[in-house]
Order: structure tokens, then sequence, then C-alpha cells
């Protein structure tokens, strides 16, 4: 973080000292009172589950500068004993205000990336792209929403000369509220399928949340597109010549589009536009499509191709998102980090390609966050997994029925079908279902935790033949 005045801090989180004292410098943030840092100011968050404020005494005598705070009754005498607390009206909006002040001080070339799926990885390429030439950071994990967001932001230095900041929703305005913050110069949209449909409704919501990422981008800035996705083409705002637009992916039209793409030992290799190899370590169709969205921001850098391909062979794959692990004699392919209908195609096509010995078997559990529509989006999926050629499908969660139903009814006596009502249920039986030389797909959305079930597979087929599959195992 470049270092800021208390005046500076004071005029743009609009708070007031309670306790005046000398004046300091705040040399970074913090909203966790564990890890806090001499210098930082700590940011009372409340949240569902948590109260910033309880910790304010122990934050401070960790060596915080000041303390950001909404309710005065925690600025206790102890408290103001130990540092500057700073009254404000809500310490989250607080946190925000502040980041985007911070950004505009900035020289550094901000990279905003949001769509339904893809986010996390697309992030990482761009960063691995642009690092290679120039200084910067990207956001942690998934650093995606009205936390994490401003604390990317307020994580950059004087000197970095780029910032990849990955932005995220589930509700209305939330895509432009957090690209207000962070006044983007290059906007990438990864696509659009349904996802979080309990707060955007559908497709078209989908479509407009994301698009609005473009409200914000700067005059004169890139916006990188997924076109194989006519929704989001649908919702695009006015462009009015104030920034120029490169669309990406399979569709004929693309500026860039991903051709000959071939999956190859623990990953794939495609070529953009027909012309220039790419080599990914990393399994998926859908993330040569990802990598066309970093090779347009390196462009926009003004890298060579043979640069760009260079470092997207250096990218691994996220945690829990499509990472092959060899556990003994069976193949997992672990995508437990979330799930919803065009990530689980996506992933169930990975299942069918990869060469198999054994059995291809299906671990599945429920999409959330579907509203209305979650019903018939689970029976198509078991209709996908019946199409599919399993020999197994192990479904987990409340749509246990609905998805194993369907797929029995399109696949009849090829497909071996189990259901389990939760995933303590499942961790009793699991490991027994399986059999050596079985290649598994485990998915499902984050709230299911699908991922503690290579817990009883690991103890079962041996800890001793567990390892990442080469290049390809490494957030979501």
């Amino acid at each position: 973080m470049k270092p800021l005045t208390m005046d500076e801090v004071l005029a743009a989180t609009r708070g007031t000292m309670i306790n005046p004292r000398p004046a300091s410098s705040v040399r970074g943030v913090s909203t966790d009172s564990r890890t806090v840092q001499p210098g930082e100011l700590f940011f009372a968050l409340i949240g569902p589950n948590h109260d910033g404020h309880n910790f304010i005494v122990e934050a401070l005598r960790r060596g915080a500068v000041g303390a950001v705070v909404s309710r005065r009754e925690s600025a206790t005498e102890e408290a103001t004993d130990a540092g500057i607390i700073i009254a404000v009206d809500d310490t989250t909006a607080a946190l925000g205000r502040l980041a985007a002040y911070h950004r505009r001080q900035l020289a550094a070339q901000i990279v905003a990336v949001t769509g339904s799926n893809g986010k996390t990885t697309t992030k990482d390429m761009i960063h691995a792209v642009l690092s290679a030439a120039s200084k910067g950071r990207c956001s942690p994990r998934s650093f995606n929403n009205h936390v994490g967001v401003p604390l990317t932001l307020l994580s950059a230095e004087g000197s970095d000369e780029y910032l990849v900041v990955e932005i995220g929703t589930n509700a209305p305005g939330e895509v432009h509220a957090l690209s207000q913050i962070a006044r983007p110069d290059v906007a990438v949209i990864t696509g659009i399928s349904p996802t979080h449909l309990e707060g955007l409704t559908s497709i078209e919501g989908v479509a407009e949340e994301k698009a609005s990422l473009l409200r914000s981008l700067r005059r004169g800035g890139l916006a990188a597109l997924n076109v194989d996705h006519p929704a989001l083409v649908r919702h695009l705002p006015d462009n009015e010549d104030h920034w120029r637009q490169v669309g990406f992916g399979f569709a004929e039209g693309a500026d860039l589009r991903a051709t000959d793409v071939r999956t190859v030992t623990d990953g794939i290799s495609f070529r953009v536009n027909d012309k220039f190899e790419v080599r990914l370590n990393m399994l998926g169709r859908h993330n040569a499509v990802n990598a066309l969205a970093a090779v347009a921001v390196g462009r926009r850098f003004g890298l060579e191709h043979e640069q760009i391909a260079q470092a997207l062979a250096t990218v691994s794959t996220p945690s829990m998102r499509l990472q092959l692990e060899r556990i003994g004699p069976i193949t997992v392919i672990n995508d437990a980090y979330n799930a919803n209908p065009e990530s689980v195609s996506s992933a169930l096509e990975v299942l069918t390609e990869l060469p198999a010995t054994g059995r291809r078997v299906a671990v599945l559990g429920d999409m959330r966050e579907l509203g209305e529509q979650s019903q018939a989006l689970h029976v198509e999926l078991g209709r996908r997994v019946g199409r599919s050629g399993l020999q197994l499908l192990i479904a987990v969660g409340e749509y246990a029925e609905v998805v194993s139903r369907a797929a029995a009814r399109d696949a009849g006596d090829r497909l071996e079908v189990r259901r389990f009502a939760d995933v303590g249920d499942a961790m009793d039986r699991i490991a027994g279902m399986l059999a050596p030389a079985d290649l598994v797909l485990v998915k499902a959305s984050r709230a299911l935790e699908l991922e503690r079930l290579m817990e009883p597979i690991r103890r079962h087929f041996g800890t001793a033949g567990h390892e990442p599959a080469a290049e390809a195992a490494t957030q979501p």
C-alpha cells in the first residue's frame, strides 16, 4: 500500500477521530486482528458470524496505528489509550471508500475480471502473462467481494505497473458497485451461465450484472469479452468509442479464437486463430477460452505471442478446480471448489475425454443458488450424465434423487447409480464403491464441501500412492 496520511484516511473514509493524536501515516490495512502488522489500520468489520469490534484492543496492542469503528461504544478507555479510533457510519463501506481513494493514487493499470466461471483461473493466467515483463500483483485466492476487492486494491504498491482484480457477485448491483471502486483500465468477462439465480433470477439477469463491469471502464480502456455467449452481447452498454473491444472464444467471429484444441497428458494444447500454439498444464477445453482472455490482456500490454505462450505454460490449476490426483491405483479429478450447470458440463467433458483403463465415475453434489430453476437444472444434469457413457454415478445431497432418476432414465442398465442424502453418509461408503483403475470426478457447490470425500478415498487406497498428477496440481 502507498503510505497515506491520517488526514487522507479521514477524508477518504469520511471518518471522525474520536481521540485526536499527533498525525501518523498508515502503511497498510487489516481486517484480522490476529495478523495485523505494525503501522496498519484495523477495520472492525461486522459479519454474520463475527464482529471486529470485539478485537480492537488486541489489534492495537499488536501494533495497529488505529482502528476504524462504527460502534462508538467500542471506543473504551482501554481502546483509546492503545491507539487512534476513527468513527464511521459503516466500516465495510469505509473500507471501500478508502480503497477507491487509494486506487486513484496508483499509476498501475487495473485489470478487472468477472464472469460466471473461470474468474480465478483467468486472473492467475493474466497475472502470469503480465508478470513476465512487468511488476505487479493479483488478488489472492478468491478475494472478489465487498471486502476482498478493496483489500486487493489497498495491497498495491506505488511501484506496481499492474494489478489484477477479481470481481464476483450473487445479487444485482454488486459488480457495478465493486467496479466503481476499482475503475479498471481493462475489463475481462469470462462468460455467462446460470449461476446465483436466487439473486440474479435468469441468464439475462446474470448477463446484465456481469456486463455492468464495463460501465466503470476508463476511457481508452480494453474490454475483453467471451463472445460465445449471446446473452452477454445483448447486454453490453453503449461504447461510444470510449474503449476498445476484443472478442474471444470458439465462435467463428471471435477476434481471438481457440482452434485445434486437444487433450494431452495432464493438460490441453490449442492454437490462437490457427496460428500460435499454446500449451496449458490444466484440463478442460474451456480453459483454452480462459487463456484467450490472458492473450488479449497480454497483447494490450505489448507482449508478443511467444512471451504469452511461455508464461501460460507455467500456470498450474488452482486448488480443487479440475485438479488431477493419483491416489494409489485410482485417479481423481478434484473439482469440488464449486459447481453450476456450465462448469459441471465442462467437468463431465473432461471425465469422458481423459483416457481410462477402468470405469469412469462421477461423484456429483448439489448445484446451489439456482432459485426456481433448481429442479429443472438438476434434471438436465442427470440427463447429461445419462448420455455421457459413464459407468457409475454417485449423487450426493438434496437433489441426489432428482439427478439419479434422470440419469437412469437416459442411461438404462449401462449406468450404476448410488445416492446419498449428505456428505457424511457418502464418506462412510465412498471408498468401497470405487475400484482400482477408476477415473473419478468429484464436483459440487462449495457449500457441500464435497472434498471431504477425498479423505476416506486416500485412507482406503493408501496415502503412499497419493501424489499430484505431474504439473496439473497446484484456490472458488
